[in-house]
């Protein structure tokens, strides 16, 4: 097997180069505190009332925006579905793809915690709250109507014309309607991680000294 090797001299030990070219190129440094660039990025998530309201717009006010009845009978199928990943993520502040993949079984409804693994392989056990429950419980009374096979794991279904059978929602999925229902709500710049930016701030607002817990 050939070996190859990384030369940085010549054959009489000479350095090929004799000056640091990458010292001209200026670091940046930010020195602001994680709260502070949250409060920074107010303009573009949910704080205070905020997600509430904006919970409350995709359940009930929604469907204004709807121009159509096959938009109409979209959403009145999808609301419990959307408004309780909104939820989750605004309660937990879990990644997308750790609510896409959550199964039945790591749920625990009495306890209010979900078993998962984190970003890089690390096991957890994040809790939500009644509110996060009461929106769950919705979605669950109804998951039946995506028609899932009945070893279908997955908690959040999606289901379309090419495939009518309940299956694990994509990613992308729940990219697209956060963003279509930021718009719609008046929050344009909208998205799944601005979503997760918003429980970041909400939490270091009423809890200013639990940053450790928040980065655990």
């Amino acid at each position: 097997m050939a070996i190859l090797a990384v030369l940085s001299e010549d054959e009489n030990g000479d350095p090929f180069l004799r000056r640091n070219v990458l010292a001209k190129i200026e670091l940046r440094s930010n020195s602001d505190t994680l709260l502070h660039r949250a409060n920074a990025m107010r303009p573009k998530i949910l704080v205070d009332n905020q997600a509430d309201r904006f919970v409350n717009f995709v359940y009930n006010g929604y469907l204004k925006s709807c121009n159509t009845k096959q938009k109409q009978e979209f959403h009145f199928q999808n609301r419990e579905r959307d408004v309780a990943i909104i939820v989750y993520i605004l309660a937990t502040g879990l990644r997308v793809s750790e609510i896409i993949n959550l199964n039945l079984n790591d749920i625990n409804m009495e306890t209010k915690q979900v078993t998962l693994t984190r970003k890089g392989g690390k096991q957890d056990t994040p809790s939500f709250s009644e509110w996060g429950k009461n929106y769950l419980q919705r979605y669950l009374d109804i998951r039946h109507k995506y028609n899932p096979p009945k070893d279908e794991p997955a908690v959040f279904l999606a289901k379309s014309p090419a495939n009518q059978e309940g299956h694990r929602i994509s990613k992308r999925a729940v990219q697209t309607f956060v963003e279509r229902y930021g718009i719609a709500f008046g929050v344009p710049n909208l998205t799944v991680h601005k979503l997760r930016h918003s429980f970041a701030t909400n939490f270091l607002r009423n809890n200013p000294g639990e940053l450790e817990t928040l980065q655990a």
